[in-house]
């Protein structure tokens, strides 16, 4: 934590409190399953910011990747790109699969406490998931106590098109931060 003190005009003193120590959330990296694309969710009990995200790719190589988020649930909402959705994309150099491929999208995500968010990620290769067993959507979750995972489908190219797979859980690792609060003294 960095403590700082000052006079905030009539106010009183306050400390702003940050949180430097990145964490992680890890779903599973089992594969067992390959398609184009994979959807989820992420709530937050706190207010955090995504700065790292890490996927399981089936191949090695260069890749294109998109990752598309929106406020609430993916579900539903899937092939509608007039849903709120917001585009961010890169361009990656895999290290193969049954591990994390780190994937810089340039952008951190903030979510607020209490939000969620849905997500799509869609490359221009295969991104591993792991099948769910059951017919009822969101049957798999991780959580760290402050990130959750909910299970999503499996996607078709092109983005916002096909018919998704539901009951897919996103071989992910998620690295966020806490975000930076001003407390009273």
């Amino acid at each position: 934590h960095i403590l700082v003190h000052g006079f905030l005009s009539s106010i009183g003193h306050f400390v702003l409190s940050v949180s430097g120590v990145g964490r992680t959330l890890v779903t599973t990296f089992d594969g067992g399953n390959q398609y184009s694309g994979v959807s989820f969710d992420l709530a937050s009990t706190e207010c955090i910011t995504i700065k790292e995200w890490a996927f399981n790719m089936k191949e090695s190589g260069s890749f294109s990747a998109e990752l598309w988020y929106r406020s609430g649930t993916n579900e539903g909402f899937l092939n509608d790109p007039s849903a709120g959705w917001v585009q961010l994309g890169t361009t990656a150099s895999l290290t193969g699969p049954g591990g994390p491929t780190v994937v810089d999208f340039e952008e951190n995500i903030q979510i607020q406490a209490g939000e969620s968010f849905g997500f799509i990620y869609m490359t221009s290769t295969s991104v591993a998931y792991t099948n769910v067993g059951g017919s009822v959507p969101k049957t798999n979750t991780s959580s760290d106590g402050i990130l959750t995972f909910e299970a999503g489908s499996g996607l078709p190219r092109p983005i916002f098109g096909g018919i998704p797979i539901g009951n897919r859980v996103a071989n992910i690792q998620v690295t966020y931060h806490l975000c930076p609060s001003l407390q009273p003294e």
